[in-house]
């Protein structure tokens, strides 16, 4: 009989054991707006992105994480998590630098967003939260571009002149397996509900 031990990370919360006869897969919990016409954004993160070919415009919810949770075990928590947050609109306007990123944030939808955010990183997630995200508040954003501080102003200026206003109706929460190749992999989408 295999015995399975229990382990503490470093907050000293319990990490579960691993299920059995699965393996270790990395995965993140993201939104996918589905914008009408993204040419130009497609163009800016096509310069700027280096994920640009593995991942389509993305918001997201849980930050990529390694464990060994079952893709049930995950949709499951990701179900609780949506419960009773309703399809929302979204709309990105804002490009801003942070850190060495080039973000697109939203005027509208970003309460919502931060709502599956918190719930989200409550339950199974919460030993996941990235320690930058323990101190900051979390600003739901799109990642359309990496940056250096000498690059950041000609980046910015650029994605500004031709960037718009997008926006998208938000009706499913994703989850992916970040591939051997850095690629997303679509393992499981859950609807949201008004109830």
């Amino acid at each position: 009989m295999q015995v399975i031990k229990t382990v503490q990370n470093l907050s000293g919360e319990f990490i579960p054991p691993p299920e059995s006869g699965s393996k270790k897969i990395m995965r993140s919990v993201l939104l996918f707006p589905h914008f009408h016409d993204t040419v130009e954004l497609d163009q800016v993160r096509s310069m700027f992105d280096s994920a640009y070919t593995k991942i389509q415009p993305h918001i997201t919810l849980v930050f990529p994480f390694s464990s060994f949770y079952s893709a049930a075990k995950v949709r499951t928590e990701v179900i609780s998590a949506a419960t009773g947050i309703a399809p929302f609109n979204i709309t990105l306007t804002d490009v801003v630098v942070k850190d060495s990123f080039l973000f697109m944030l939203p005027s509208e939808g970003k309460e919502s967003v931060k709502a599956l955010f918190h719930a989200l990183y409550t339950g199974l997630f919460r030993p996941f939260l990235p320690s930058v995200l323990e101190q900051e508040e979390f600003i739901p954003h799109m990642t359309i571009g990496t940056c250096s501080s000498e690059t950041a102003q000609g980046r910015l200026s650029a994605a500004k002149a031709v960037l718009g206003k997008y926006s998208a109706l938000i009706d499913t929460v994703t989850v992916e397996i970040i591939g051997d190749n850095s690629e997303s992999i679509i393992e499981s989408e859950i609807p949201l509900h008004k109830y």
